[in-house]
């Protein structure tokens, strides 16, 4: 008798659950090991990095559009769904986004991250430009965005002296990148300095 080995891909709740258990444990790492503005600058970046990736597994998963939208106001990001299936609008449960007016709309406060020094959130803008005046993303099924350019998002940590940090988001494959530090919010001043960090593949 001849066995074959089957190939399984992996369900929607299996890739968010993947995600959810990653953003669990970069938030338990932020919580024991932040000393410094500089060490909250990296995990706080990490926990946005890592709910962009959640947005991104939800296109790819369903296959339709998500959008990011950024409040600077308030200091949050805001999730809906923005593809032609009205039915997808509802927004799945997630214990990092929390559910806004309505069930179409869910928030990531940076104020809820458990952090020594606050985070902000300064803007957003193209990797080629050095301004931050973009005020969203939006994510494909194929996993990148709608624009032809990477995307930036700087965060400021501290008050008295800050530090800034990016997450760049690939406009190819949806994939987040962040750092480096910098006293600058300068988008261009850090085009030839960029820190890598794991994503969740798509399957």
């Amino acid at each position: 008798m001849t066995s074959k080995n089957h190939l399984r891909s992996f369900t929607l709740m299996e890739l968010l659950i993947a995600v959810a258990i990653i953003g669990v444990a970069v938030g338990m790492a932020l919580t024991e090991f932040d000393t410094t503005q500089q060490s909250t600058a990296t995990q706080a970046a990490a926990l946005v990095a890592n709910q962009l990736d959640y947005v991104r597994e939800l296109a790819v998963a369903n296959n339709t559009n998500y959008t990011v939208t950024f409040d600077k106001v308030n200091d949050r990001f805001a999730l809906t769904h923005t593809g032609t299936d009205t039915s997808l609008d509802i927004l799945p449960q997630s214990y990092f986004w929390q559910e806004g007016e309505t069930a179409a709309i869910q928030y990531y406060d940076l104020d809820r991250i458990p952090a020594q020094w606050c985070v902000a959130l300064t803007g957003a803008g193209w990797y080629s430009d050095n301004t931050i005046s973009e005020t969203s993303v939006e994510f494909l099924p194929s996993g990148g965005t709608t624009v032809g350019d990477d995307l930036s998002i700087c965060l400021e940590v501290g008050s008295a002296d800050p530090n800034y940090i990016t997450i760049t988001v690939s406009s190819v494959t949806g994939l987040t990148e962040v750092g480096p530090i910098s006293k600058s919010t300068l988008i261009s001043a850090w085009q030839t300095i960029r820190l890598p960090i794991a994503t969740i593949p798509s399957f």
